[in-house]
């Protein structure tokens, strides 16, 4: 029998929080503000709907460095749940 993986941090691992809103309210936002190429997010066991507020654990370098560039930059991350 094949045991199933299971993900989890130790207790004792270290854990950065990257607030992602500051209570701004939702607004708008027109296709002319997107930018041509949006960089993606892919979500593992979460999806995402239109207008939710929806807090999400990232763990993968490179989703970190996704996240912090764009809090930087103030732009925009496409979201997309990962099979």
């Amino acid at each position: 029998m094949k045991k199933d993986k299971k993900y989890s941090m130790p207790a004792n691992a270290e854990v950065s929080i990257i607030p992602v809103m500051q209570g701004e309210e939702i607004k708008e936002v027109s296709e002319s503000e997107l930018p041509e190429t949006l960089p993606i997010l892919a979500l593992r066991n979460a999806v995402l709907f239109p207008g939710a507020v929806f807090p999400i654990t990232v763990g993968r370098e490179k989703s970190i460095r996704l996240i912090r560039d764009a809090e930087e930059h103030s732009s925009f991350i496409g979201c997309v749940p990962q099979t």
